[in-house]
């Protein structure tokens, strides 16, 4: 947990400097996830028996503008995913009875294009771009009657899951300065399966996100406008 800290303050510190070296904006972006996974193989789905877990995302975010409408965003943002598992759902499948809470902690890094438009006390945008995942920590807590009640998830290709995960966001949200509120879903692309037994199997992150972003400094478009007074020079 300590090197996590580390390494949130050096991300802090490297995209604020990126934000002012370029003259953009800066955002610190914190909020709630709601998270699934689609977990399925030739035989059956088991997505369907699964629960969303809420968890968090926080982190610096950078906004490049490419021009007054387009700009292109991207950040290190410590995002909860994972998933719970009820067998209480299934009884005639499991003689237990307990719930499972599987939690992933991923350092994820967006690369949108987002476009923005502005109304006359606020601005509407979507957000649409790819994203890659780094898992930093897992575990599964069990809740019930279990016979372990709390164990880590090892990341690696040949661990419990593999680290990286890629895939899709695409969102949309309003601005009223200084304040960003956006819904986002993250739709994972990489199968994290790590069993070489069953090729079928597939094991991908589904998450839903409402989060509220504090901007920090202008547009350049903004910062280099010539007043209309002084236009004549």
């Amino acid at each position: 947990m300590r090197n996590l800290l580390r390494l949130c303050f050096v991300a802090i510190i490297i995209l604020s400097a990126a934000a002012n070296s370029i003259a953009q904006t800066f955002g610190i972006k914190g909020g709630l996830s709601l998270a699934k996974m689609l977990v399925e193989n030739l035989n059956r789905t088991y997505s369907n028996e699964i629960l969303k877990r809420p968890g968090f995302q926080f982190g610096p975010i950078v906004d490049l503008p490419m021009d007054k409408v387009v700009s292109f965003e991207t950040g290190l943002l410590l995002t909860g995913k994972g998933f719970r598992y009820s067998t209480r759902r299934n009884p005639g499948m499991y003689e237990s009875d307990a719930i499972l809470n599987t939690n992933l902690l991923y350092l994820d890094i967006p690369l949108t294009l987002k476009i923005t438009i502005d109304l006359d006390d606020s601005k509407l945008f979507s957000v649409f771009g790819p994203y890659v995942g780094v898992g930093l920590k897992s575990t599964v807590k069990c809740n019930g009657d279990c016979s372990k009640g709390k164990e880590d998830i090892e990341f690696g290709s040949e661990e419990d899951l593999k680290r990286i995960d890629t895939g899709i966001n695409m969102g949309a949200g309003v601005e009223i300065t200084p304040f960003q509120i956006g819904v986002t879903y993250s739709l994972g692309l990489a199968n994290l399966s790590t069993n070489t037994n069953d090729r079928s199997e597939k094991v991908k992150n589904r998450v839903w996100l409402v989060t509220v972003t504090l901007r920090f400094g202008k547009r350049r478009a903004e910062k280099d406008q010539i007043p209309s007074d002084l236009s004549y020079l």
